[in-house]
């Protein structure tokens, strides 16, 4: 079901892939895979083996990815009629976010990907769901930012009034979200002060700075959406250093990253069944969550009606 390539990316060198034949899988990592697939929730298990037959792995020396089927390649090439999944094999099965925990989260691109029906990806392309989900997590973001702020302000008490401490912390909320980092040496204003205390707060609480159980491993889809929706001002070097206007198009439009990483660490993490890792998603996103998990409902109703038009022919 699951198929390991010997193709090697013709735009990559040799020294970054690895030719590998279907036995170089082996029968302990097929074993470990459909262990956690057997102890997933129900839910994420349907989506799984519904397109795992589409699955096929290329090892490699550099991080995940997913590459579509028909994927244009730099020098203007394609990689194959079928997707890929490629990873780093070796370093997946000690992954500290979890043993396997990149297979997973490109298996959800995959997934996303044959659900858009090769049009797009379902998450970032399905009308107004997509849409409510983006608006959703950019609300969660905001709300945190302006807790966040507002704590600032308060700590050591203001000697503004209630209204001009609301307007700051909303101004400076705001260009957090634009996309604007503030370092040390351009603080200027109160604003500005106000601005680099968020970030700097807002950073160390993305690494899982702030509670015991929680940690840079499991904090991965939070660090994630808030470096995404601020254009990288929160990056704070837990998540993939994503290229330029990976999260914003150059012309300042949504990519569609937002929902896709969303739904890709999440669905990651339920089939690894990292409870905290789930928790902190609600906590952070209490709103984007309810509508992921509609979104998801609705991914797996489809995908098992196109099993069974499938079945049909």
């Amino acid at each position: 079901m699951i198929r390991l390539c010997n193709e090697i990316l013709p735009n990559e060198t040799s020294d970054k892939f690895v030719a590998v034949t279907i036995g170089d899988l082996g029968e302990n990592d097929r074993t470990k895979i459909f262990d956690i697939v057997a102890a997933a929730p129900p839910l994420y298990r349907d989506l799984f083996f519904r397109f795992a037959d589409k699955i096929n792995i290329t090892c490699t020396e550099s991080s995940g990815m997913f590459l579509r089927p028909g994927c244009n390649l730099p020098d203007g090439k394609t990689i194959s009629e079928t997707s890929q999944i490629r990873l780093n094999l070796v370093n997946d099965r000690v992954n500290p976010r979890g043993a396997f925990y990149t297979f997973f989260h490109e298996a959800a691109h995959m997934i996303d990907w044959y659900l858009g029906q090769g049009k797009s990806y379902f998450t970032s392309y399905t009308g107004d769901l997509s849409q409510e989900l983006y608006d959703s997590l950019e609300m969660d973001v905001r709300n945190k930012l302006i807790e966040i702020a507002r704590e600032k302000v308060a700590c050591p008490p203001s000697k503004i009034s209630d209204s001009e401490a609301d307007d700051l912390v909303i101004r400076v909320v705001e260009n957090i979200i634009a996309g604007e980092r503030m370092t040390r040496n351009n603080v200027v204003t109160a604003a500005d002060e106000l601005q680099l205390a968020t970030g700097q707060e807002m950073r160390a609480r993305l690494r899982g700075n702030d509670a015991p159980d929680r940690n840079k491993d499991n904090m991965v889809n939070v660090s994630s959406i808030f470096e995404g929706i601020t254009n990288k001002a929160l990056r704070c070097g837990c998540t993939d250093n994503h290229k330029p206007y990976y999260w914003y198009k150059k012309c300042g439009r949504i990519s569609g990253a937002h929902q896709r990483e969303f739904f890709a660490n999440h669905y990651a993490y339920a089939m690894l069944g990292n409870q905290v890792a789930l928790e902190n998603e609600r906590q952070y996103f209490p709103s984007a969550i309810v509508i992921l998990d509609e979104m998801i409902n609705a991914m797996r109703d489809i995908a098992l009606g196109m099993g069974a038009e499938n079945d049909e022919k």
